[in-house]
């Protein structure tokens, strides 16, 4: 971030790491139950939007065919909370409980 001398140091058009991605504001909690992490908002062919509540972020999960991976846009891995939470959606939805890599055998 760039210092411009003014208090809070950042204007208008200075970018950050997070800018880009949505901001998660979770339902407020009910009383008993257990508070819930990970949220599906929204899936569309091979992308998931997954609202993180500890970090406060709509993160978004693609999955690969070339390598049969989730693919995590903040995390930049394929093994994290989101691509797992990505495969467990994906496996209820699709009936397919094995994640095997394309030409792979089961």
């Amino acid at each position: 971030m760039k210092d411009h001398g003014k208090k809070g140091g950042k204007r208008r058009g200075d970018r950050d790491e997070y800018d880009e991605l949505e901001v998660w504001v979770p339902p407020a909690e009910e009383k008993g139950k257990p508070r819930q992490r990970l949220t599906l908002l929204a899936v569309k062919d091979d992308r998931m939007k997954v609202g993180d509540d500890e970090l406060s972020l709509i993160i978004e999960v693609t999955y690969s065919a070339e390598d049969g991976e989730m693919h995590c846009e903040v995390c930049q891995t394929t093994e994290c909370i989101h691509c797992g939470y990505a495969w467990g959606i994906r496996d209820r939805y699709t009936g397919n409980p094995h994640h095997s890599k394309p030409n792979s055998k089961p």
